[in-house]
């Protein structure tokens, strides 16, 4: 998990706009932001690519990535379970 974190924070530190949190486990969320839509996905695809290399079998990890929008003044509770709805 430290070295999932540690990964995540070299790779989005390009940005002063992004906040690294940990959710519990071995969960993490990443809000980031970027109102470019096509750069953003041109940068999660690079993140994602990343951890991939990084999480090879042998660590018997299961990577799910999702992303969702953010609204001004909405609860956390409210965001995460937008998240949680793209998983599905």
């Amino acid at each position: 998990v430290k070295q999932v974190a540690k990964a995540c924070k070299a790779f989005w530190k390009e940005s002063a706009s992004t906040l690294i949190a940990r959710i519990g486990g071995s969960s993490f969320a990443i809000l980031v932001k970027e109102n470019d839509a096509a750069h953003f996905v041109n940068q999660c695809d690079g993140f994602n690519h990343m951890l991939q290399t990084l999480l090879t079998p042998e660590f018997g990890c299961r990577l799910v990535l999702a992303a969702t929008s953010y609204q001004l003044h909405q609860t956390p509770r409210t965001l995460l379970s937008e998240v949680d709805h793209v998983l599905m």
